[in-house]
């Protein structure tokens, strides 16, 4: 489940109220950015499943746009989207007040079993007034990560704290280090 807040109305995304297990989520790890430019609330990424089983949903898009003056969901056309994003989760976008929503790494769980996980280490930019994507590949140094909290700082850097770091699949190493994008 995710929030937006627009204006003096508080939105909420996602979740599962059929039971108390966590466990069968009909719209997990759901994150989103309210858009500086038109207060629109992008859903980027995450895993969907079928409500109330546990199969996961094949076809879905990436990227959904809610338009909150009108209470509209569009699926927008994007130009350059990377592919290996279509079910990536665990990740913490941030926007910055020219419309450029910045997605560091995340997982993308192709199965149910752990080793199954892909995660990655690179930067995802989507420029919300131009719907182009762009994808920065960074150098190995850089673990991949997911599952961390991001912070834009009003000097631009973005700050990544906690979460989990991965380097062999079906590996997961709780971060304790602070890092930071510019």
């Amino acid at each position: 489940q995710t929030s937006s807040l627009v204006d003096n109305k508080l939105y909420f995304f996602g979740g599962d109220l059929s039971s108390t297990d966590g466990i069968n989520d009909s719209t997990a790890n759901l994150t989103n950015e309210v858009s500086p430019i038109d207060n629109s609330v992008f859903i980027v990424g995450r895993r969907m499943y079928i409500p109330n089983t546990a199969n996961p949903v094949s076809n879905y898009s990436p990227v959904y746009k809610f338009n909150p003056n009108i209470s509209l969901w569009t699926t927008p056309n994007i130009i350059g989207f990377n592919s290996s994003f279509i079910k990536r989760n665990d990740i913490q976008p941030v926007i910055d007040t020219y419309g450029k929503k910045y997605i560091f790494g995340g997982n993308n769980f192709t199965g149910s079993a752990m080793q199954s996980v892909s995660s990655y280490n690179d930067m995802n930019i989507l420029d919300v007034t131009s719907m182009t994507w762009s994808t920065i590949t960074l150098s190995n140094n850089v673990p991949a990560s997911a599952a961390y909290t991001a912070t834009l700082l009003q000097t631009g850097l973005i700050i990544y704290i906690g979460g989990y770091k991965s380097s062999i699949v079906g590996t997961f190493i709780v971060s304790e280090a602070i890092s930071m994008y510019e």
